[in-house]
C-alpha cells in the first residue's frame, strides 16, 4: 500500500538581503515581500522504501548546502540521504548564495542558509506525521507563458532574448498525489520554464510566478 503525506515549513528570507537574479538589476537589496517562501516536502513509501520530495524557493543549491540539508533530513527523520530528492525552484527574485558580487546585504545571507536545514527537516517531519494511504495519477496540460530564448543575428549567433518561433515545450506534466477520499495530499508540477518573468527591476521577494498560479 502507498502512504503518503505532505508538509512545508515558512524560508521567507528577511527585507534586506542580497537579492539574486539579474546582473541588470540597480539595487542589492529586497525591499519587500510579495509571496512567502517554503520548503516543500513530500513524504512516501510502500512500508519498507521511504523517500523524500523537497523543493526549496531559492535559486540555486550549491554542494555543501546540499549536503548539510541531505544530512539534516537524513538525521531527523531516519530516512537514508540517497533516498532523498532535493532541489531549488531556482526563483530569480530571492537571495543569492553564500558567494556573490553583490556588497549590500550580504550580512543577512550566511544565517539565512544556516537556517536551511532545520526548517528542510521540518517541512519533511511534517509531511511523515501527515502520511496517510493514498493514490497516484499522472497527467499532462499545456501553456504557452514560455518563450524561446535563443534567437539569431543574420550570421548565425546566438544571444539571449526571444525567439518567438523558435522550438518551445508547451507540456506541463502533473503526478497528483490524493488520500482514499480523492482529497489532494500534493501536485508534483513539471514545466520547462526559466522563472526570470519579473525582470531586473524587481525588488520584492518572490519564489516563481509558476507557483503563484499553482497556489
Amino acid at each position: 500500500m502507498l502512504i503518503a503525506g505532505a508538509g512545508r515549513s515558512d524560508i521567507t528570507p528577511p527585507v534586506g538581503i542580497a537579492h539574486a537574479g539579474w546582473g541588470a538589476a540597480t539595487h542589492q537589496r529586497a525591499e519587500g515581500v510579495d509571496m512567502p517562501f517554503y520548503a516543500t516536502a513530500l513524504y512516501v513509501t510502500d512500508g519498507k522504501l521511504e523517500i523524500a520530495i523537497v523543493d526549496l524557493d531559492v535559486g540555486i543549491l550549491t554542494n555543501q548546502d546540499d549536503s548539510e540539508i541531505r544530512t539534516k533530513i537524513a538525521s531527523i527523520s531516519g530516512i537514508k540521504p540517497e533516498n532523498i530528492r532535493l532541489s531549488a525552484t531556482h526563483t530569480h527574485s530571492g537571495p543569492v548564495n553564500r558567494q556573490s558580487w553583490l556588497d549590500e546585504g550580504m550580512e543577512l545571507i550566511g544565517p539565512y542558509w544556516d537556517s536551511l536545514p532545520a526548517k528542510a527537516a521540518e517541512a519533511v517531519s511534517s509531511a511523515r506525521w501527515a502520511a496517510k494511504p493514498a493514490d497516484v495519477g499522472v497527467g499532462e496540460g499545456s501553456c504557452s507563458i514560455n518563450v524561446n530564448r535563443r534567437p539569431s543575428l543574420s550570421d548565425g549567433t546566438l544571444f539571449t532574448g526571444r525567439n518567438w518561433d523558435g522550438f518551445v515545450d508547451r507540456e506541463v506534466g502533473v503526478v497528483a498525489i490524493n488520500n482514499k477520499q480523492g482529497d489532494p495530499i500534493a501536485t508534483i508540477l513539471n514545466f520547462a520554464c526559466h522563472p526570470t518573468i519579473l525582470g531586473p527591476a524587481n525588488k520584492l521577494l518572490h519564489p516563481t510566478i509558476l507557483e503563484r498560479r499553482a497556489r
